[in-house]
């Protein structure tokens, strides 16, 4: 399935369930990743930002596209909503992705690194269960969560 028909299947649904992205990530945010072409010309999306336009119409000025579920590779048009920064911060703490200090470019939530730091899994279906490259998740494995305090 290309990401196109993922978007448009995620953009007919009437699920109230999240709908991961199976696709790119941005590494440096934790983001889906997403582009389009139009006329030749390439733009990149966080792939959230791009349903929620497609679904609520364009962002308001400085507007966010924010998850009502706290997951950030969810796209399902019921959890995005475009929201102002300070509010889209204050939605972060309150799923717990943002705990203090500005840590809002962590990959993974604070219960999942929990989760993960309790795992006998193997790295390998860590990193797969969780869309995280193998080398990340046995960082995660091994760090405590001081930094997210």
């Amino acid at each position: 399935m290309s990401r196109e028909q993922f978007i448009n299947d995620a953009l007919a649904t009437s699920s109230d369930d999240c709908i991961m992205w199976p696709f790119a990530v941005r590494q440096s945010s934790g983001y889906a990743a997403h582009s389009t072409r139009r006329s030749g010309v390439k733009r990149n999306w966080d792939a959230h930002r791009y349903v929620c336009e497609q679904a609520h119409g364009p962002a308001p000025e400085n507007g966010q596209a924010a998850h009502r579920c706290g997951k950030k590779l969810c796209i399902n048009p019921r959890h995005l909503y475009w929201a102002f920064p300070a509010e889209n911060m204050q939605d972060a703490v309150e799923h717990g992705v943002l705990k203090g200090g500005g840590r809002y470019r962590q990959r993974i939530f604070a219960a999942q690194r929990a989760e993960i730091a309790a795992s006998t899994e193997s790295l390998a279906a860590i990193a797969e269960k969780y869309n995280i490259p193998r080398t990340y998740a046995g960082f995660l494995r091994r760090q405590p969560l001081q930094f997210d305090l």
